[in-house]
This record gives C-alpha cells, sequence and structure tokens, in this order.
C-alpha cells in the first residue's frame, strides 16, 4: 500500500457496520487496514489506543533506519510501521489466516481476512520457513505476549538474523488482556533483559513505555469505559458522571502536557516502576 496516497480520514461507525452487513471481506478490508495503520503511524488524541500507541511510535521511530537492510516484521499483521524502512527489502511473518472475524474487525482465532497475506506464514510450532542468517533486521512490535513459546520466538530471531543483525522488539508490561485470540505473558524490565540474553542476544537498550502518572491516566480510561457499573448505586451513578465529564480526548492532551518524560524511558532511569510496554533493541552478536 502507497501510504503517501491513502487517506487516513476515520470512517464512521455507522458506515462501517453497513459496510459489514453487505461485503465485509470486498468493502470493509480498506477501512480496516486504513485505520490499523492510520492510527499507529499517525496516532492522535482521542484514538482509543492513543497512548500506549503514540509511545510505540516514538520507540520504533528511534529504531527505524534508512539504511538498504533486509528486514523480516515478524507477526507482522498489518505491518503498519514498514514506511519507517524505505529502502529495505521488507518480508512479513505471520500467522495463517482465519475464515471467521468478531465483530467483523479483529481475526479469531488467527489471522484477519482483512489483512494482505504474508511472505512467510509462522508454523504450528511457531517457525518461519527460511534459512537461518537470512536478514539484517528484525521487527517483533506487540506480539511476544501472544506466542505461547516466548523462547521459540526469540530463538527464531537470533536463527533468522545474520551475525550482527539487530533486533527491535517490544512487548507489554502492565497492560489489560487483549487475546489475539489469546494473551499468554507479561514482563517486567530485567525479566525481559533476562529472557533476550539467555537466547544469546546482546542487550543494546531497553525502554519503558507509557510511565507512571501517563500510564495511571491510561488505566483511568480504561476504567471509565470499560467498566460498567449499574447508575441505580451511588457508586455507579458516580462513575456514570466521571464518564461524562472526563472524555477520552481529555485524558490525552493532559497527558501529553503534563508528562512527556513519561513517554519512552531507559529502564536504567530510576522511578518509573509502573509502565504498559517495554521496548529493547537486541544484536545478534558477530561471529569471530
Amino acid at each position: 500500500m502507497d501510504l503517501s496516497r491513502v487517506d487516513f480520514e476515520e470512517r464512521g461507525k455507522k458506515e462501517t457496520l453497513n459496510l459489514i452487513k453487505e461485503k465485509p471481506n470486498e468493502k470493509l478490508r480498506p477501512i480496516v487496514v486504513e485505520r490499523g495503520i492510520r492510527e499507529r503511524l499517525f496516532p492522535k488524541p482521542g484514538d482509543p489506543l492513543y497512548l500506549p500507541l503514540s509511545d510505540l511510535l516514538l520507540a520504533v521511530r528511534k529504531a527505524a533506519t534508512s539504511e538498504p537492510v533486509t528486514v523480516l516484521d515478524y507477526g507482522a499483521g498489518l505491518a503498519p510501521y514498514r514506511s519507517l524502512f524505505p529502502n529495505s527489502q521488507y518480508r512479513t511473518a505471520d500467522v495463517g489466516r482465519s475464515e471467521t472475524c468478531c465483530d467483523g474487525l479483529i481475526g479469531t482465532p488467527a489471522r484477519n481476512e482483512n489483512f494482505e497475506a504474508p511472505d512467510y506464514t509462522i508454523a504450528p510450532d511457531g517457525r518461519v520457513p527460511e534459512e537461518s542468517n537470512t536478514f539484517d533486521y528484525i521487527l517483533s512490535t506487540q506480539v511476544l505476549e501472544h506466542v505461547p513459546d516466548p523462547d521459540t520466538h526469540l530463538s527464531e530471531c537470533f536463527r533468522l538474523l545474520k551475525p550482527g543483525g539487530n533486533l527491535f522488539l517490544s512487548t507489554h508490561g502492565s497492560y489489560e488482556d487483549h487475546g489475539s485470540p489469546y494473551d499468554y505473558h507479561r514482563w517486567t524490565a530485567e525479566g525481559l533483559k533476562y529472557d533476550l540474553q539467555n537466547t544469546g542476544f546482546q542487550v543494546l537498550s531497553l525502554d519503558k513505555l507509557t510511565t507512571g502518572p501517563r500510564a495511571i491516566m491510561w488505566f483511568l480510561q480504561m476504567y471509565l469505559e470499560a467498566m460498567g457499573t449499574s447508575r441505580k448505586t451511588i457508586p455507579g451513578l458516580f462513575h456514570w458522571v466521571c464518564g461524562c465529564i472526563v472524555r477520552r480526548h481529555w485524558i490525552h492532551i493532559k497527558a501529553d502536557r503534563l508528562y512527556p518524560d513519561c513517554r519512552v524511558v531507559s529502564a536504567d532511569v530510576s522511578g518509573h516502576n509502573i509502565y504498559l510496554c517495554l521496548s529493547t533493541s537486541a544484536q545478534r552478536p558477530s561471529e569471530a
């Protein structure tokens, strides 16, 4: 998809539902693709996932390169960050497609029919059908928590990289369950570092994303939007009033304005013990 020619304006909910009822595979696909890429590559306050996705984008941009490298997007989904590697040979790997959709948007139990088919279909054992020492760079964003065997995923990253090749990986620290279709794991900074080093990687940098009070504002948004309570009780009425007053867009603007230093923070910095996500740059050591 040529991102320079994509109109990333949001489609209305009514229009989307109408398209789902008519011809979901034919008409819904552009909406799903455009919305999914736009929310990750051009996040804006008011988007449901603005806080974690905008901070993740900052981390990915730090790791992106214009060098002519061979890249594997491992667990690619929509491959939303492809344009950040403009001169690369960009390949994608993901699970096979599913024939069912949940609400016409999220593929279960495997891959959304609206996503483009990947270059590599990940085998049931988690392995990628490609020779070892193939890629200069592997991108794995928000995937590790969804694989039942993280050791296999990390070992495949190590195997597929050329000696001296780089891995950018992000995953969750504190985050709500979000099956796609399954959600297995969460990491601490030290735990992720340990797992990478245990695989053989040299960890070059490790960052915490959406930390401290910025993370608390995310939890506030989740509480107001996801925790349904009856207005017949005093707590329920209070919750409903707060939800009417404290809007998502307001939370995001305040978080950006008050806590810009809590977006991407080195794991070496103290005082950021609450965080939504982690990102790391790691390297397969060069062979002697």
